[in-house]
């Protein structure tokens, strides 16, 4: 039994625990195909270096220089892949907290997301607990009990339906359209784009 005194849900937490996994599967993808890419150069260039000194150095200096300016190569690929880390773990999203909005634009109600991972948007129940709860929403007759997730990985926001009746929309804070999101799929989030569960309108600030 939890601090609100209800039975912990067992299989909607665990659901979040898979939907948090897979969204870090799935923004790690961007940059492995760099890491890989990286990984194989030092690999080759280290196998040149090695070539170069042990099986061809004849005693000419321009050998000698190839193999430092490799050695010099190796150095600055681990220095910038140290930097890169460094750099990727102190920087954090620039979304704080996510506000519930009428048809006029007035905010209702604001949640908090910081040292949040993993947000259920959708509605309460007896059976059913979220953490961002539209039950009481004018629209909330359109929102499924479990409607989309929004996971943080990687110092990004994302928000992904997760198959709700009626879907989710996004409208990026620059663009003039919304575009309806496709189940399952994760779309990057900014402060200032406007999440649609169904008609009911939540802004990223």
């Amino acid at each position: 039994m939890n601090k609100s005194g209800k039975v912990p849900d067992v299989k909607n937490n665990f659901k979040k625990y898979i939907n948090e996994k897979k969204m870090e599967t799935y923004s790690d993808k961007k940059k492995a195909l760099w890491i890989m890419i990286i990984d194989i150069l030092i690999v080759v260039i280290t196998l040149i270096t090695l070539y170069f000194i042990f099986f061809v150095d004849n005693g000419k200096p321009i050998l000698d220089y190839l193999g430092y300016a490799a050695i010099l190569l190796i150095v600055c690929f681990g220095v910038f892949k140290v930097i890169t880390i460094g750099f990727t773990s102190t920087t954090s999203s620039n979304i704080t907290k996510v506000v519930l909005v009428d048809d006029d634009g007035s905010s209702i109600k604001t949640w908090s997301i910081k040292g949040k991972v993993s947000l259920l948007i959708g509605k309460n129940s007896n059976e059913n607990e979220v953490d961002i709860d539209l039950s009481e929403t004018t629209y909330s007759s359109l929102v499924s009990r479990q409607h989309a997730v929004m996971n943080f990985s990687n110092n990004c926001w994302y928000i992904e339906d997760i198959g709700s009746s009626n879907g989710t929309g996004l409208k990026k804070e620059n663009d003039d359209f919304k575009q309806k999101l496709e189940a399952g799929k994760p779309y990057e989030l900014s402060a200032g784009d406007t999440i649609y569960i169904a008609n009911t309108k939540l802004i990223m600030k």
